[in-house]
């Protein structure tokens, strides 16, 4: 079964990253990556990417996702992942929460490299 890695937010650029992971021992080609996110229950971006492939038991990036300016006033967001084949055929779903304002304090917090 292919898996892949949710998402991980940076906010100091408020930017989402999808990330393939294959953990497979043959390659994994010629996929789509489907993403919605939504603040609010409200969705303020969606996409979809295709993917060339992931080689056996690795990751590759698929895409960095520009974040717009109302997620940053949202306490959380809802970040959902769908990877189907060249097919069409569902490979992996994924959907996760993730606390915007825990991360902004978080930022507030850190120094800024």
């Amino acid at each position: 079964m292919c898996q892949w890695s949710s998402c991980r937010v940076i906010l100091r650029s408020m930017i989402a990253s999808s990330l393939l992971a294959n953990d497979l021992p043959d390659a994994l080609a010629d996929c789509r990556m489907a993403w919605t996110i939504k603040a609010e229950g409200k969705t303020t971006v969606e996409g979809e990417k295709r993917a060339a492939g992931a080689p056996p038991l690795d990751a590759v990036l698929i895409e960095t996702i520009p974040l717009p300016a109302s997620v940053q006033d949202a306490a959380v967001v809802t970040i959902s992942l769908a990877l189907t084949d060249a097919k069409g055929k569902l490979l992996s779903r994924c959907q996760r929460e993730v606390f915007i304002k825990a991360w902004r304090l978080q930022d507030a917090v850190l120094p800024k490299s």
